[in-house]
């Protein structure tokens, strides 16, 4: 295994069986998504201020 297949398999262990939230931190607004260990987006993103 190359240098960055071990990175991504390190990083998908890390990941397993968890959820990944996301949050863009603008001024007013902040956007959040959620997202499954295997990348696949949880509802719908939403926002709040």
């Amino acid at each position: 295994m190359n240098k960055n297949s071990e990175a991504l398999a390190h990083n998908r262990q890390l990941v397993s069986r968890k959820i990944i939230i996301g949050i863009d931190h603008a001024k007013d607004k902040h956007q959040v998504r959620i997202i499954d260990a295997n990348g696949i987006p949880v509802g719908k993103s939403f926002s709040f201020r």
